[in-house]
């Protein structure tokens, strides 16, 4: 699920700034192959820890969403284990 539709199934969410529950996660892979990109994380993560969520932060809730969507990533039959790429020269 991409696009408008899978921000929809997300929207309640990402407004109240909360990590979608496994369900939710599960149904944005049902369309099929996925490629997931995840670029400066790390930055976005430092700076979500200043952002207050209910009773707890941002990064928190940031951090949870990505644990669920390794996790359902991962169980899914024939999903390849995600990795880091590999920067020759660095």
């Amino acid at each position: 699920m991409v696009g408008n539709d899978g921000y929809e199934l997300l929207r309640d969410q990402d407004q109240a700034r909360v990590a979608p529950g496994d369900d939710e996660v599960l149904k944005l892979f049902e369309a099929g192959p996925n490629l997931i990109l995840l670029d400066e994380v790390v930055n976005y993560l430092i700076s979500a820890g200043g952002v207050k969520v209910e009773k707890t932060t941002l990064r928190d809730e940031t951090l949870t969403f990505l644990q669920r969507l390794i996790a359902t990533r991962c169980s899914r039959p024939g999903m390849p284990s995600p990795t880091s790429p590999i920067w020759p020269g660095r």
